[in-house]
C-alpha cells in the first residue's frame, strides 16, 4: 500500500522540525536505499545504503549549515505528485538557511522522486538540485572551513598550558 498524502506530507514535513526532523525522516529510509543525486557536478553520484549516503553526503553538508541545519520544507501540498506503484515526486525548498562562517544564505529547491515499498520505507531517490547554487555555496564554506583548520594558531595552545 502507497503512503497517503496526509503520511507523505509528515514523512517530509519532518524535515523543517530541526535537529529530531532528520532522524524522523531517515527512519522512513530503508537502510538498503538507493540514492542519486542527478547531474554533472561535484554533488552528483550514487550512494547504494542510508549509511553511506549519510557518511558522504548528508553529514558533510551538515558541517557546512549553520545551526539548526539546513531547513527543509516542502514548497506545497500541490508540489507533491503520486502513482500507483510507490513513486512519489516532491519539491523541497530550503528557508532560514545559512552557511556556518561565511553566513551565506543558502536558497535551494530541490525535487525529490522517491520510491516507496509496502512497508513505507523510502527505498529509491532521485534528487534534481540547483547545482550552480549548491556547488558555489557549499564549496565556498568549505574552502573557508578547512582554510581556517591549516592557519597557525597565533597564541600559545591551551590545552598544553
Amino acid at each position: 500500500m502507497n503512503p497517503t498524502q496526509a503520511e507523505i506530507e509528515s514523512i517530509f514535513g519532518t524535515l523543517s522540525n530541526l535537529p529530531s526532523g532528520y532522524v524522523a525522516f531517515f527512519d522512513h529510509v530503508d537502510d538498503d536505499v538507493k540514492w542519486e543525486i542527478t547531474g554533472q557536478n561535484s554533488l552528483s553520484g550514487i550512494w547504494l545504503s542510508k549509511s553511506v549516503f549519510m557518511k558522504e553526503v548528508w553529514l558533510p553538508i551538515i558541517k557546512l549549515i549553520a545551526d539548526p541545519g539546513p531547513v527543509l520544507e516542502i514548497v506545497s501540498a500541490e508540489t507533491i505528485m503520486k502513482t500507483d506503484d510507490g513513486w512519489i515526486a516532491i519539491e523541497l525548498k530550503t528557508t532560514n538557511t545559512r552557511t556556518k562562517l561565511g553566513n551565506r544564505l543558502y536558497n535551494q529547491h530541490y525535487c525529490w522522486k522517491c520510491k516507496f515499498n509496502a512497508a513505507k520505507k523510502i527505498v529509491q531517490v532521485r534528487a534534481f538540485i540547483d547545482s550552480s547554487t549548491a556547488e558555489a555555496i557549499l564549496s565556498e564554506e568549505k574552502f573557508r572551513q578547512e582554510a581556517l583548520d591549516i592557519v597557525p594558531n597565533s597564541g600559545p595552545n591551551p590545552s598544553r598550558m
